[in-house]
Formats: C-alpha cells, sequence, structure tokens
C-alpha cells in the first residue's frame, strides 16, 4: 500500500508532507497587532501620497497642454 504506482503519491508521504508542514508553521514568528497595525498604515499612508502625487501631476499636464495649446 506504501508503494508508489504510476506516479500516484501514497498516504504515508501525503502525512508526512503535512506533518513537515505543521512543524515548520510552529517555527513562523507570527506578526502582533499592533505590527500589523503600524504596517497597514504605511502602506495607506503610500497609497495616498502616490495618488496625491499623481493627481497632481494629472493636473499640472493637463493645465500646461490647455496653456501651450489654446
Amino acid at each position: 500500500m506504501d508503494e508508489v504506482k504510476n506516479g500516484v503519491i501514497t498516504i504515508k508521504k501525503l502525512v508526512n508532507y503535512f506533518k513537515g508542514v505543521k512543524s515548520e508553521l510552529k517555527r513562523v514568528r507570527w506578526s502582533t497587532k499592533q505590527e500589523v497595525a503600524k504596517d497597514f498604515a504605511a502602506v495607506v499612508i503610500t497609497l495616498l501620497l502616490l495618488v496625491g502625487f499623481f493627481v497632481v501631476s494629472d493636473l499640472l499636464i493637463v493645465n500646461v497642454k490647455e496653456l501651450l495649446f489654446k
């Protein structure tokens, strides 16, 4: 039953794989709520700054274009 036939993974190998996954997940250092909140705030602020930059850039380009090609 534990033999590999036609490239099919056996139950024993599958169980060992998930045991390894469980073992690795125990070693993971999970972020705290404070760290997640801080990182989330940094992402939101960065996105707002980028949106502001592109809005201002777009307005400048449109206005310069209108002045040049009036």
